[in-house]
């Protein structure tokens, strides 16, 4: 079945390429076994038919074959490339800060692939899958950050998100920290506002926040130096819930019914969040919304589509980790148990 399956789809135009490759490489070796290099003519023809055929394999031209081999293909639609084009500059930029060796041009292209993922065809390109665009944007540079580690040709935990080398050390810690609102959660500034992880500075290693949390917001924000847990925990086939204590104001009797309806954001449907009203009072209110994406400014974009305004937001709990009664601005360790729990 295999092997019918095979001759029936290298003959087709996409495989054109690599039914030239491989009868390239089945000639060098019929030769070989008929004692056709005998000569040294026939042996340098040999080499050199060789040499071509991992020339093709590793050149733009091999890359172009096994790109048309998994159907990747530049991406037309403009409100995909606005969106995706910048996550990955991102990305790159900061892993050339770490392995200077990567190409100076990797490009990004796109199959129709339902599965999110992102795999390299070549060293020079990086194809996403379509049903990437279904999760958040974090999610997607946690996935783009983890190939940018197999095109550095060394452990994929060596470039995060942030694109900086994880410390070289014997053990991993696991932080939470209460963020107070007015902290930035990225790893630098151009406008020099502070930065959460100044807050976790006196922990004595390096880490690295997993995810982020908005200026304005406040609550629940994780660090590591572990970065397969900080990839594992963003990337999108998790859809880890997390739970915000969310105040607004323009509140409306039946309010909550409609923060609980599914909204399009960023050509993408949300899950229908769940919501309960804790009180009201006038048109002010305080809700639980518990979310399965982590699209940019959600909760807040979300209350907006209800047509309420959140003045407060604050995180609370994270998969199956709650904030409980950690003072704002300060940090402690996860538990053996709770680092366990957040794996399963």
């Amino acid at each position: 079945m295999y092997l019918f399956d095979f001759f029936k789809n290298i003959f087709k135009r996409g495989n054109i390429g690599i039914l030239i490759y491989l009868l390239l490489n089945t000639f060098i070796i019929v030769a070989v076994l008929s004692g056709g290099f005998s000569s040294w003519q026939g042996i340098l023809f040999g080499i050199g038919a060789y040499v071509l055929s991992l020339v093709i394999a590793l050149s733009p031209i091999g890359e172009w074959i096994l790109r048309r081999q998994t159907g990747c293909k530049k991406i037309k639609d403009q409100q995909v490339l606005s969106r995706l084009e910048p996550l990955f500059r991102e990305v790159y930029e900061k892993a050339k800060i770490t392995t200077p060796e990567l190409h100076n041009r990797i490009k990004m292209f796109m199959s129709d692939d339902d599965e999110p993922n992102a795999f390299a065809t070549g060293r020079r390109t990086v194809c996403v899958t379509r049903g990437l665009l279904n999760y958040s944007d974090e999610q997607i540079k946690g996935v783009l950050a983890h190939e940018f580690g197999h095109l550095a040709h060394k452990d994929t935990d060596a470039i995060l998100v942030s694109g900086k080398p994880l410390p070289k050390q014997e053990g991993y810690i696991y932080i939470l920290l209460n963020k107070p609102r007015g902290y930035v959660t990225t790893l630098s500034d151009e406008k020099g506002r502070p930065n959460a992880a100044q807050l976790v500075a006196d922990c004595g290693v390096r880490v690295y926040p997993v995810g982020r949390l908005d200026m304005d917001s406040e609550g629940l924000l994780l660090f590591t130096n572990d970065g397969a847990f900080a990839n594992a925990l963003m990337h999108p086939k998790q859809e880890v819930k997390k739970t915000y204590e969310t105040w607004v104001t323009g509140y409306h009797p039946g309010g909550e019914v409609q923060l609980s309806r599914p909204v399009t954001l960023d050509g993408y449907t949300i899950r229908p969040p769940k919501v309960k009203l804790i009180r009201a009072d006038g048109q002010k209110a305080k809700f639980l919304v518990t979310i399965h994406e982590g699209r940019n400014r959600q909760v807040r974009r979300m209350c907006e589509a209800a047509g309420m305004h959140c003045t407060r937001l604050r995180r609370v709990r994270e998969g199956s980790l709650s904030l409980g009664d950690l003072p704002l601005g300060k940090w402690r360790y996860l538990t053996e148990t709770e680092v366990k729990m957040l794996r399963e």
